[in-house]
């Protein structure tokens, strides 16, 4: 049998099936919340300590050790404690920014303080089971971790699209009507589909915890073409149902050739990035350097026009989309690699964010060239869904911010996140 501290710290009480027959229901009744294979594990500055696993955590890193502690960040440059951070490894890596959704399975966890836990390259999300308790005095963080994933066509080691309702976990929650048969986590991955069909279906006494398939989206003209500098769609918060933020607009962009338009976001990722576009001193040439791409791919170019003699900025994606300048050499500049990510946070007791922890998933600023102001749009924040079964104590903060745009470029949108109470 596997016991939780109650939620009143009073005593200990039995999860599963044993649990629910105690309170006189069936297994049915009862909210699942991993197999707890990590056991109890307390992320520190020097060493990581570790008890009551069936699963070694060195196994399951690729940055930093049990015994040697943290390691340097490997990619992205708005990772809170960049140079020490620990890294999970993703599975079934598909080049360098797309992979598995990654499962931890713990019973206890416990981030310190100046330590970040995340994954080792950008990819489909992290989702955290507890058992127990969960305590973050450093960061859970997937910033700059949104992978380069279609969420519809078939991805992940389980070779499937992402249902059209999106990612979708129900569980049991005391004033809850919703039902839902199974959850919905086609495309993350074989690992986290096994995990999560061990959530029983809800059936009028449930929620649906929800990141849609497709996040937040850009701002248009009246023309239908990308609007110059503005700001990519904050996504849906602080409801059941939440989304990612839209990529910024690159700076001056030219609404005729369509240059500087930031992408929406997906389940996996906020929006990419648009480039800047600069048209004076000639003619308006039709070097675009490409389109924009869809779903956390790279950011998107810089563009010279013409016989023009300014400078421009790439937008932020995966990676950083590069500027363009026939002004003077260094002018220009590459927008930051990364796109905010994808968090799950699943917890049985208590929740406790320390005054100086953060659960975040920021997106990366665009380019800002030293000349003219035409830089690249900012990459979309992602997505958090915290769930417990105790109770929250947050005295730091949760941050899905989109990335700056670099000169006049438009931000990334703010992705979006939701805290809720579920039933144990």
């Amino acid at each position: 049998m596997v016991w939780i501290s109650s939620r009143c710290g009073d005593g200990l009480m039995p999860l599963g099936t044993e649990k629910a027959a105690l309170i006189g229901g069936g297994a049915s009744e009862s909210n699942y919340f991993g197999n707890g294979s990590l056991g109890d594990c307390q992320f520190g500055s020097s060493s990581i300590t570790q008890s009551g696993d069936s699963t070694a955590i060195d196994t399951v890193l690729t940055t930093g050790s049990e015994s040697g502690g943290p390691g340097s960040n490997s990619y992205g440059s708005q990772v809170p404690n960049d140079s020490a951070c620990y890294e999970t490894t993703v599975l079934n890596k598909s080049g360098s920014y797309d992979g598995d959704m990654w499962v931890g399975n713990f019973t206890n966890l416990t981030i310190d303080a100046n330590v970040t836990l995340t994954t080792d390259q950008p990819g489909r999300g992290i989702f955290i089971y507890c058992t127990g308790n969960c305590t973050i005095n450093g960061s859970l963080s997937m910033a700059s971790r949104g992978g380069y994933s279609d969420p519809t066509a078939s991805g992940g080691s389980d070779s499937a699209s992402v249902n059209a309702n999106g990612l979708q976990l129900p569980m049991f929650t005391a004033s809850g009507t919703a039902t839902l048969g199974a959850a919905t986590f086609a495309g993350c991955g074989d690992a986290i589909v096994a995990a999560v069909a061990e959530q029983p279906a809800i059936s009028g006494d449930g929620t649906i915890f929800t990141i849609q398939q497709i996040g937040g989206g850009v701002s248009t003209n009246s023309s239908g073409q990308g609007s110059p500098n503005a700001d990519g769609s904050d996504g849906t918060s602080g409801a059941a149902s939440i989304e990612t933020g839209g990529g910024g607009q690159g700076g001056n962009g030219n609404s005729a050739a369509n240059c500087g338009v930031g992408k929406p976001g997906s389940c996996f990722s906020g929006g990419v990035g648009g480039g800047g576009s600069s048209t004076g001193g000639g003619a308006v040439g039709s070097a675009c350097n490409g389109a924009v791409t869809d779903y956390g791919g790279p950011g998107k170019p810089g563009a010279c026009h013409g016989n023009n003699t300014t400078a421009t900025g790439g937008g932020a994606g995966n990676p950083g989309g590069g500027g363009c300048s026939r002004y003077c050499s260094g002018c220009a500049r590459t927008g930051q690699s990364g796109i905010g990510g994808t968090i799950w946070l699943v917890v049985a007791g208590d929740l406790t964010i320390g005054a100086a922890g953060t659960i975040e998933a920021k997106g990366c600023n665009g380019g800002s060239p030293t000349w003219h102001s035409a830089g690249g749009g900012g990459s979309g924040g992602g997505v958090a869904q915290i769930l417990y079964g105790g109770t929250l104590s947050n005295s730091g903060a949760i941050t899905l911010t989109g990335g700056t745009g670099g000169g006049n470029a438009g931000a990334g949108g703010d992705g979006g996140y939701y805290t809720a109470q579920v039933s144990i």
